[in-house]
């Protein structure tokens, strides 16, 4: 199974954080984990970075992880169905990214790591894998 891994977590594990994420998403890698991100995951990890060095450096640490596309158009619209399902159940999405991050995994047959309650939300009305580690 592919493990796709959210950005909060990239963040943290970067950061050096000891969070129920980190450490699993490093048992992911110890174990050989099919670990992936997606583009828009990417580009939010690399906002953040403030020298160039870094960004370089950072840039060519995840280019040995697997990047996961959309697969069509179809995808952009399924990430308007789950945020327009959640809404239609009382939920909102705080993040049309993270619909589109859902979108992707659940088309991959990817289980999401994270920490972000959107995905425990759309795990309840959608055939979404989040792996919850709290």
């Amino acid at each position: 199974m592919i493990l796709l891994v959210d950005t909060s977590v990239w963040i943290d594990f970067f950061a050096g954080r000891d969070t129920k994420q980190t450490r699993f998403f490093k048992d992911a890698i110890t174990e050989g984990a099919d670990v992936a991100l997606t583009g828009v995951i990417l580009t939010e990890i690399l906002q953040g970075v403030p020298s160039d060095s870094r960004f370089a450096r950072l840039r060519k640490d995840l280019s040995s992880f697997r990047v996961l596309h959309p697969a069509s158009e179809d995808t952009y619209v399924q990430a308007a169905r789950l945020y327009r399902t959640g809404r239609k159940r009382g939920v909102t999405i705080r993040s049309l990214v993270d619909c589109l991050i859902a979108a992707i995994a659940m088309e991959s047959g990817a289980a999401v790591l994270h920490k972000d309650r959107d995905y425990e939300s759309m795990a309840r009305y959608a055939p979404l894998n989040a792996v919850s580690v709290e």
